[in-house]
């Protein structure tokens, strides 16, 4: 099975196109069937629901509730007797999936926003922006690395 974990000798940068190969072709199931994008918005590294409406200019009093990715992901990460081959496929696709994130993100958060119409976004933090302290000469030996916000979104229609 393909390693899912970025680790230092890649780059955290590639993390964007292995999310978007996971979820080519990929949708949510809902009343209407909408694909996956991957997203890396400008947000700050303490990430909540005000900024996250705030970001996506929102109204203020717009619904938004959080779930964790494993119990937004547990509908379709179950195979089911019924299920054909089409369908097992895509099982194993979201269990891949939500390996790749957990291996390459923390703090994953799952964000619904709105209502009948629901913004979904699947927000973590990555590592690969660094910050030096100190002169040039310190920087390689007092560097740090700042996380980055990555993540997934796609709609879900509820009536």
């Amino acid at each position: 099975m393909e390693d899912n974990k970025i680790g230092n000798n890649q780059s955290d940068a590639e993390l964007p196109q292995k999310l978007a190969n996971a979820c080519l072709g990929l949708v949510w199931s809902s009343e209407t069937d909408f694909l996956w994008q991957v997203i890396c918005p400008d947000l700050p590294n303490v990430l909540n629901s005000q900024v996250l409406l705030q970001h996506y200019n929102y109204a203020p009093k717009t619904k938004i509730e959080t779930t964790t990715l494993e119990s937004f992901f547990a509908p379709a990460t179950v195979d089911r007797e019924w299920h054909d081959e089409l369908e097992k496929n895509q099982v194993r696709r979201y269990r891949l999936l939500q390996k790749l994130l957990q291996d390459n993100l923390s703090d994953i958060r799952v964000y619904l926003v709105g209502e009948i119409e629901i913004d979904v976004y699947i927000l973590g933090k990555s590592c690969d922006k660094p910050v030096f302290h100190g002169t040039k000469k310190q920087s390689s030996r007092a560097s740090q690395t700042l996380p980055k916000i990555i993540g997934l979104s796609t709609k879900i229609v509820e009536t």
